[in-house]
């Protein structure tokens, strides 16, 4: 379910970032960043396999008997992670899209300009790539230091879910706002024209 959840979430990201690369009068097509996409969605599936193929070391190299009993929580939190980004990402673009609507709006010339838009997908994807990593990192150190029972190491794991939750959530309110001044902004300039006209 998971992955699937990820495949709904991709496309829509797609999606809305060929809009933007439309608008903007940037190269649409995405060829590359697709193939990518497919790439990371089949290694993502392939993840719930993982135990089967010795993975679980991956999730906590220091101490492999950790890895492999807590490699599902891992997996749905990596899962809850990129669900964050994605959603992230969809923000940003919509945002993007945003101003430039706005800006063709307000010029009144009904043309769209491209602002320099730096990396913020990326930036936005190494930065809860490098939380999630210090998150599950610090509790697999703090498990062998500390000697924490199965129930708490769950419940710290459940805790992060918590987390993403609620990130996801703000994302997610951001995108429909975001998305109703779009079509506000789109309806408004569509009857000024029909005034002019």
């Amino acid at each position: 379910m998971g992955v699937l959840w990820l495949l709904a979430e991709g496309l829509i990201m797609i999606y809305v970032r060929k809009g933007y690369l439309f608008l903007s009068g940037r190269d649409a097509r995405q060829r590359g960043f697709f193939w990518g996409c497919v790439l990371s969605f089949v290694l993502l599936a392939a993840l719930r396999i993982g135990p089967s193929l010795g993975m679980g070391a991956l999730f906590s190299p220091g101490d492999r008997l950790f890895g492999f009993r807590y490699y599902n929580g891992y997996v749905w939190n990596l899962y809850c992670t990129l669900w964050v980004i994605i959603e992230g990402a969809i923000a940003i673009y919509i945002f993007r899209i945003y101003r430039l609507i706005r800006a063709a709006v307000s010029e009144g010339e009904g043309v769209l300009k491209a602002s320099r838009s730096g990396g913020g997908p990326m930036v936005l994807t190494l930065i809860f790539l490098a939380g999630f990593a210090g998150y599950h990192g610090y509790l697999a150190h703090l498990a062998a230091a500390v000697g924490l029972n199965p129930s708490a190491v769950y419940n710290i794991l459940r805790f992060y879910i918590k987390i993403c939750g609620l990130l996801w959530i703000l994302f997610e309110w951001y995108v429909a706002v975001a998305g109703i001044k779009v079509f506000l902004l789109m309806k408004r300039a569509g009857s000024a024209a029909d005034g002019v006209g």
